[in-house]
C-alpha cells in the first residue's frame, strides 16, 4: 500500500471519530514530529526502577501467560 493509500485511509477513519481518540491521534502525531528527548517524570523513573526490580527478582509472566491469564479472565 502506497503512502498516499496509507493517508487516504487514515483520514478516512477519522472522519468517524470523536473527541478524546482525536486527542490521542494528536499527541501521537505531535509526539512523533518532536525532535526534543523526552524526559521523564519522578513518577515514571520511580516505576521504571520498580519494573526493573521486578526483573531481576524473576517476577514476571511470558507474553504467552498473559495471553492465556486475559483468555482465561474474559471466559469468566
Amino acid at each position: 500500500m502506497s503512502t498516499l493509500e496509507l493517508k487516504k485511509r487514515v483520514i478516512d477513519k477519522l472522519e468517524g471519530v470523536e473527541d478524546p481518540t482525536l486527542q490521542d491521534v494528536l499527541s501521537l502525531l505531535e509526539f512523533q514530529e518532536n525532535n526534543e528527548t523526552y524526559k521523564v517524570s519522578i513518577a515514571e523513573k520511580k516505576a521504571i526502577e520498580e519494573g526493573l526490580k521486578q526483573i531481576e527478582n524473576g517476577e514476571l509472566l511470558t507474553h504467552e501467560q498473559v495471553s492465556d491469564e486475559i483468555n482465561a479472565w474474559l471466559k469468566e
